[in-house]
């Protein structure tokens, strides 16, 4: 009996995955050596979230973001947010003075738009774009399974804890379709409602136009404040 589309789809990334092995910041970076091969010669590397309260997808951002500089050279740091913070973040890392905990003053919500695809347009294949992106958890509130239809839902049924996939891997034809053709993923805000989990994604593309690389965890906590981590 022929396997579905989605069962291939599965089976690819399954066989396609790099497993990522720790949350620990910290730690050696050797489950992220094959990046290193998907990042190239790019000037740019995006890191674009699902949901930013998420204690996993926070972890390995920090690694990756960690892994760039470490070992592929990189040495300019942007944060998307509102300029007092960004400042403020940004001369701490500039001069080591002050914490990020002090210096990200509170200040009025801002509306972005997202500049992926200005960046694409002037980088060309020097922009790598990271989705990092999850199944269900707890960011804070609980979030339950994405709808099937979403590329999340698809994700996660591989049964994988964490890993990171490149969507220009060779696959067959169901592969293809699945990360060419318009589809959705998750988008979760500051504010959610599981009533209508479905309402809350990111739509009008596809995946392999939106990212070049995913980084998934099928499972998420929340974050938690720094003074809570260093008490």
């Amino acid at each position: 009996m022929p396997k579905s589309p989605r069962t291939t789809v599965i089976q690819w990334i399954r066989d396609h995955a790099h497993h990522l092995t720790t949350l620990d910041v910290h730690a050696p970076q050797t489950d992220l050596l094959p990046l290193a091969a998907l990042v190239g010669d790019a000037q740019v590397v995006a890191l674009g979230t699902s949901a930013r309260q998420a204690h996993e997808l926070s972890a390995f951002s920090h690694r990756v973001a960690r892994f760039l500089v470490e070992e592929m050279g990189f040495r300019s740091l942007a944060l998307e947010g509102d300029d007092p913070e960004r400042l403020g973040l940004g001369a701490h890392i500039g001069t080591g003075q002050g914490t990020p905990r002090t210096l990200s003053p509170s200040s009025p919500p801002l509306t972005h738009r997202n500049c992926g695809s200005y960046l694409r347009e002037h980088f060309g294949a020097g922009y790598v774009p990271i989705g990092v992106m999850f199944h269900h958890g707890m960011a804070p509130c609980p979030i339950p399974a994405p709808p099937p239809e979403f590329a999340d839902a698809v994700l996660g049924d591989a049964g994988l804890d964490a890993f990171f996939l490149d969507l220009h891997a060779e696959g067959p034809a169901p592969v293809r379709s699945w990360l060419d053709e318009p589809g959705r993923t998750r988008m979760i805000g500051p504010a959610y409602d599981a009533a209508d989990n479905a309402a809350y994604h990111l739509a009008g593309g596809s995946l392999s136009a939106w990212f070049d690389v995913i980084l998934h965890a099928r499972s998420v906590t929340p974050t938690r404040p720094l003074s809570a981590v260093s008490s």
